[in-house]
């Protein structure tokens, strides 16, 4: 067939279209719509922030990937527990902290989130007040955790399950605009884009087990 004779094939066919009512789909739904990126990993979640700098964090109550005290348990008096770290990068205007338990079977479960802590402030001592504000530590902010309750609720798995409670240092380049009391939702959203350094420590808890 010459060009003449496909030409005239195609003008018979676009006319049958309009014709009949029929105009061609908008997306036939063989191609995936465009992508509009992977969703962000929450800031609070226990994976690593990427592109940032390491802290070192320890506590004198156990070592990384050591069993937690009962004391520092649901279990027991429920005390926060002491933690320090090592030296941020310079413009850290703000040190935050979260635990979490990535165990728990509705899901990763937040045991404590404060921030406001003075960037200089290497340690935080054990036995922190369930209040939204902090005096002795010039002010620092606690949150809801997921017990919905503020400051720190420590580990109570079911008995004999052992779980990992992760704790997770921030060095920010900026105060948290962020009112005490907040979820951790709202935690996570102010906490993007302000992360200079992090560093984990996990510990264990098993009760009637460990």
């Amino acid at each position: 067939m010459n060009r003449t004779g496909i030409a005239a094939v195609v003008a018979s066919l676009v006319a049958g279209m309009l014709l009949g009512g029929c105009t061609p789909p908008e997306n036939s739904g063989d191609a995936p719509p465009p992508s509009t990126g992977a969703k962000a990993t929450p800031a609070t979640s226990t994976a690593p922030t990427k592109g940032v700098a390491k802290l070192q964090v320890s506590s004198t109550a156990f070592g990384d990937g050591e069993g937690i005290a009962v004391k520092y348990t649901g279990n027991g008096a429920d005390e926060s527990p002491p933690l320090k770290w090592s030296k941020p990068p310079a413009g850290t205007q703000e040190i935050a902290i979260t635990c979490e338990d990535p165990d728990a079977p509705g899901g990763t479960f937040t045991h404590w989130i404060i921030w406001g802590i003075a960037p200089k402030t290497l340690s935080i001592p054990e036995g922190l007040p369930g209040t939204e504000t902090i005096p002795t530590l010039l002010g620092a902010k606690q949150g809801k955790n997921d017990f919905d309750r503020i400051g720190w609720n420590g580990p109570k798995p079911p008995p004999g399950t052992e779980h990992h409670y992760v704790f997770v240092v921030y060095a920010l380049d900026a105060p948290l605009k962020l009112d005490a009391g907040a979820d951790k939702a709202q935690f996570a959203k102010a906490l993007e884009g302000r992360v200079l350094a992090q560093g984990t420590l996990t510990g264990v808890y098993a009760f009637g087990l460990l």
